[in-house]
């Protein structure tokens, strides 16, 4: 019997070249050394995020 998924997880993360550079990763183990390091985006910055999102995709909340 397969699994099927009700519904899907996105992580986003920004980052950019020099995340990528310092940490010398990327993908989930670039997110997993910037975890460790406490960088992390602010309140702020995920909610501004989250209604570009939102507009983007149509979502209503």
């Amino acid at each position: 019997m397969f699994a099927v998924p009700g519904h899907l997880h996105f992580v986003v993360q920004p980052a950019c070249r020099s995340d990528m550079t310092r940490y010398n990763a990327y993908g989930p183990v670039l997110q997993l050394a910037m975890s460790e390091a406490d960088r992390v985006p602010s309140e702020g910055a995920v909610e501004e995020v989250c209604t570009r999102l939102r507009a983007e995709l149509g979502a209503s909340g």
